[in-house]
Order: structure tokens, then sequence, then C-alpha cells
């Protein structure tokens, strides 16, 4: 049943174009042995259903970051005010999101496969060709997929930011003798950039889709169509109407294994199975900066930004480049009594060598990334919204002096992006 199960997540997707994208590097991840490691532990109790397997999800998720940089043409870092600096973190959170669901799932059906017809737990040979089986499905067809699905998502999300605000823009399908019936009933879709339709008409519109956006004229544009009418006759599934330029997003909310996340609440914990703050802690930390006085933290700070109330640019563990302006100085010097511009000649180091990073979506729809990092007296972290720091904390109970364990495992939940 696991198996049958299996097959049918991805019932549906597959159209024209097949595997015109497919590029996932032949020296890639060895899905074949990091399944068997998964399948020793499964079947020696070493690990339980609902834990997220590191290596699985690492593995997959590297996988799908490889897509979204090929799609920008092989560059990692942009600049700040590059418009695909932004689109690479949130495209990031999403990624290593579906990465966790997907490996949740593939759990489960590892699970499944345990027990046999007889109700009794398989010999461990039988049970690793099975999970070996199902392995082939998630990591070698499905991913290719899924890696598709990212490549493509961010070609059309580069794209669509390259069009003028005042442009005319154009559906094209590639192949025309061959478009498949998706395609061909959006192939010729036009409208000025500056149309709301195109939250939701925007390629990719299925799996292995060559679809582009070129540049359209005025003659071209057909007002008494209606798109979303267009859009249910050709039958685009609800998880590709959208706009990956616009929703910073590949793997939508109802695309398959994303259901998984709106069921289950991940951190350090539940899920990912890190180590806790005392575990942590039994292990020897450098030792963080500090300075002085308030005057000593300023020069620092004149020395980073060109001014004592400038602003400068950091690029963080991926590459991405983060702001730090006047806000975060006055937070971190002047809004609080914890004197925490004591320490701030540790904010470059947090972000660029941090220990675990974690990302989440806010209620605005901005994307909150938390940078945690240990030092021998207590863990530091700096936040960021969006692009935008805007705090540095040292995470110490002040009447105490003990860490303040409850706020640092708040901040270990949601999706994990990183960690040593």
């Amino acid at each position: 049943m696991a198996m049958k199960q299996l097959q049918l997540q991805y019932g549906g997707m597959q159209h024209g174009h097949q595997a015109a994208h497919v590029r996932m590097a032949a020296d890639g991840p060895d899905f074949t042995a990091i399944c068997d490691r998964i399948a020793e532990q499964l079947h020696a109790a070493k690990i339980t259903q609902g834990t997220i397997p590191r290596e699985l999800y690492e593995a997959t998720a590297g996988e799908l970051m490889n897509a979204v940089f090929s799609g920008l043409g092989d560059r990692k870092t942009f600049a700040y005010e590059d418009p695909n600096n932004l689109l690479v973190a949130y495209l990031r959170q999403n990624i290593y999101a579906f990465s966790a669901a997907k490996s949740l799932k593939e759990m489960q059906v590892f699970n499944d496969l345990m027990i046999g017809d007889d109700g009794k737990i398989k010999p461990f040979t039988q049970f690793r060709n099975d999970v070996t089986k199902a392995g082939k499905v998630f990591n070698i067809t499905h991913l290719k997929t899924d890696y598709d699905t990212a490549l493509a998502s961010t070609q059309i999300a580069q794209s669509f930011n390259e069009f003028a605000d005042e442009d005319i823009i154009e559906v094209r399908s590639t192949g025309a003798e061959n478009v498949c019936p998706v395609c061909g009933g959006l192939n010729g879709f036009t409208r000025p950039k500056s149309a709301t339709i195109w939250a939701t008409l925007c390629p990719p519109f299925h799996p292995n889709c060559n679809c582009k956006l070129i540049p359209g004229v005025e003659r071209n544009i057909k007002k008494h169509t209606d798109p979303k009418q267009m859009l249910k006759d050709a039958g685009v599934k609800p998880y590709f109407q959208s706009n990956p330029a616009i929703s910073k997003v590949v793997f939508e909310k109802d695309y398959p294994y994303m259901d998984g996340l709106r069921r289950k609440s991940l951190n350090w914990q539940n899920g990912y199975n890190m180590q806790s703050l005392d575990r942590i802690y039994i292990d020897r930390w450098p030792t963080a900066k500090t300075v002085d006085t308030k005057a000593a933290a300023n020069k620092w700070w004149a020395e980073q930004a060109g001014t004592a109330k400038g602003s400068f640019y950091a690029k963080d563990c991926f590459g991405s480049v983060l702001s730090f302006d006047n806000g975060f100085r006055n937070h971190v010097f002047e809004q609080n009594n914890e004197f925490r511009y004591l320490y701030v000649q540790n904010t470059i180091d947090i972000i660029a060598d941090p220990d675990e990073v974690w990302s989440n979506k806010g209620a605005d729809g901005k994307l909150r990334t938390v940078y945690l990092k240990y030092y021998d007296d207590f863990p530091y972290s700096i936040m960021v919204d969006d692009l935008q720091a805007f705090t540095l904390t040292r995470h110490r109970l002040s009447k105490k002096g003990e860490i303040n364990a409850t706020a640092v495992n708040n901040l270990r939940s949601g999706t994990l992006l990183f960690r040593k």
C-alpha cells in the first residue's frame, strides 16, 4: 500500500516536454547510500517516525538550491539592491521547508514498509531492498520533477523581474509543433506587466513546462478573454497558479508533500531531533569579542559604516548580502538597557559563521531569519526581516546570569536552513 500511495502522490503531474530542464549533476548525493543508512537505523529502532534525517534533508535541499542557482546563471551572490538577493533568500526558505516535508513523507513510507503482509517486521535485507525501491521514486523520479520545477520557476522569476513596469509581456510555449494541452491553451496570452492576473497566470504551468515570458505587443492583448477561465480550461493545478517573482515561492502550500507541514510544528526537538542547550554547552565554544565602552563600540561601527550613524552591508553564510543600518545601530546601542553594544563586534561573525540558521514567514509575509551562534558564555543571535538586520541579542537571564534557554529554544523553530 505504501508504494502505491507513493506513486499516486505525483499522479497527474506529468505533461509534455519531458525532462527538458533536468540538469542534476551526475556526481550529486548518493541517495541510495543515504537510504541504506536510514534503513539500517529504522530497522535497529535508532530513528523514529517523525524525525527528519539530516543527511536526506540536506541532500534534497542542496539539489533543489542548485536548481535555483542554475536558473540564476550559476550565481549565488548578488548586490543588496538586486532583486535576486531577496528572491534567493525567500526561495531558500521555501525549498528547505519543502525538503523537510518531503523527508517526513519519505520516512513515513519507509516506516510502513517495515511491516510485512503477515504483520511482522521484515528481515533487514528485504526491508532494505524495499526502501531502495521507494527511495528511487522519491529521490530520482520525483526529485527530477521537483528540480525542474525549481529551475523553471527561478528562470521565470528572473525573467519577470527584468521587464520594466510599463512593458507588455506574452506567454510563449516552446516546441509549438508539440505543445501539451495545458500550455496550448495559454500560449500567446498577453497583458501589461502591471496586470494583476500575472500573480496567478504565469509559467511554469506544470512540471517540465518550457513556457517562457517574452516581450509582447499591445495588439495581441485580447481584452475579452477571461484569464481565470483560461486557467480552468487548461487544467492548471492550483499549486501552479502563481508567479514565483511575486510570491517568491517554488512549492506552494498545496504542492505534493507540503500539506504535511500544516499538521506539524517543527523545532530543534520535534522533527529535527537536535541537541538540547544543556548538551550543546558540554562542548567548548569560542569566546565572544567585547569592548569596554560605548565609545569603542561607536568606533567599530564607524569603521564598518564609514560614519557614526551610517549603514553597512555584510554577507551571511549563504552569500546573501544583509543590511545593517542606523535602525539596527539604534536598537543595539540606544533602545535597551542591556548594553548590547559591548558585544557588537561579533555581528559579522554571527551571520558569516553561525551554528544554526532558522527561518519563518511572519504574519506580514516577511521573511524572519535568525542567525544563532554559541559562544563560551551565552548564545548570541541576530534577527533579520527580509534582508534587514534589526537586533542583536546575548541570551542571558540578567538576574540569574544563566542562559535564557526559553528564549533560545523559541528561536530554534520553523525551517532549519543550516546547522554545523
